[in-house]
């Protein structure tokens, strides 16, 4: 399986004795010799573009200094290799929609929720302050800590799933009836 590249790559390379830093980043590669500040920078729309006009694949440096075509042509390979895996992993992605059955099934229960099953909101549950709690609720902070809360205690300061505050008013709502 391939990684996504959402960071920039940077790499060196020796060719005929000549040290490279490569760079692949996701909307362009840049490509300059060690020690130098300018070099090759090629987005990939602009590559691609060279390939469809040119099956040989020539690329024209934009500075001065010209490029060994050994390194271009690893390049491209590597260009290539990335663009088929990207293109998979879209539609892999795409028709999945979720974390596929098999995948589910090797993660072992939530210790919050008890459920392996993957919530629609699991990543985005912000936590709360006792302050922001406090302010919810209309209590003092000090109340707030006296809460059966379940709670988590983060750089020293005490946090709150807003799904346990929901759970808990739940409760309370409950015992009202």
């Amino acid at each position: 399986m391939t990684t996504p590249l959402v960071k920039p790559l940077a790499r060196e390379i020796l060719v005929a004795g000549t040290a490279y830093k490569v760079v692949l980043t996701a909307d362009r590669l840049m490509l300059t010799r060690k020690g130098r500040r300018s070099g090759i920078e090629l987005t990939w729309d602009e590559l691609l573009a060279q390939r469809e006009a040119d099956s040989s694949v020539v690329v024209t440096p934009r500075t001065a200094q010209e490029l060994p075509r050994p390194i271009m042509m690893e390049a491209v390979r590597d260009i290539r290799a990335v663009s088929a895996a990207l293109t998979r992993v879209d539609e892999a992605l795409t028709q999945a929609g979720a974390l596929p059955a098999a995948l589910l099934a090797t993660i072992g229960p939530d210790p919050d929720y008890g459920q392996a099953t993957q919530r629609d909101d699991w990543f985005i549950e912000p936590l709360l302050t006792v302050a922001e709690v406090a302010s919810i609720l209309r209590l003092s902070m000090r109340r707030v800590r006296r809460l059966p809360l379940r709670s988590i205690m983060l750089n020293g300061v005490m946090r709150y799933r807003q799904s346990e505050l929901r759970d808990f008013l739940r409760k309370q709502e409950s015992k009202l009836r």
